[in-house]
């Protein structure tokens, strides 16, 4: 699972809604937003080896949940996590015309399917605790 944030922690990417008390809170993505989604989405037609399990974005980050399989004869070199992170963040610069991002990013492998798991349930429900954690009360419409 890898956590990628915008320099400054801008909130430029999206913006977190409180959709119903029977529904799960979502994010409304910004035209910025919406770019990094459409690089997200174009991560394994570079990189066959890859899928992509999972991702929400975040005002101000991203959390993806990715697979990379093990290397085989038909497929390229297997990358790294540094070189799929530098392809989506070139990629939305040069749409941009500018970076967004901070230099680095956080991972955390998750080496069984019970931590698999529990990356799958902190991505999902990420915009609720968002909803939490913001200073201001919080007002149903």
């Amino acid at each position: 699972m890898l956590t990628i944030c915008v320099a400054g922690r801008n909130r430029i990417l999206s913006k977190v809604e409180y959709r119903g008390m029977y529904e799960p809170a979502g994010v409304e993505l910004t035209p910025t937003g919406r770019i990094a989604e459409k690089y997200i989405n174009k991560i394994p037609h570079h990189y066959s080896c890859v899928t992509v399990d999972n991702y929400v974005i975040m005002p101000d980050h991203i959390h993806l949940l990715l697979t990379i399989e093990p290397d085989a004869e038909s497929l390229p070199k297997r990358p790294d996590i540094h070189t799929i992170i530098r392809m989506f963040k070139t990629m939305t610069t040069k749409e941009l015309g500018y970076s967004i991002w901070q230099d680095s990013f956080y991972d955390v492998i998750a080496e069984t399917e019970e931590r698999f798991l529990i990356c799958q349930k902190y991505i999902d429900e990420n915009p609720a605790a968002w909803l939490e954690k913001q200073d201001e009360p919080f007002l149903p419409k």
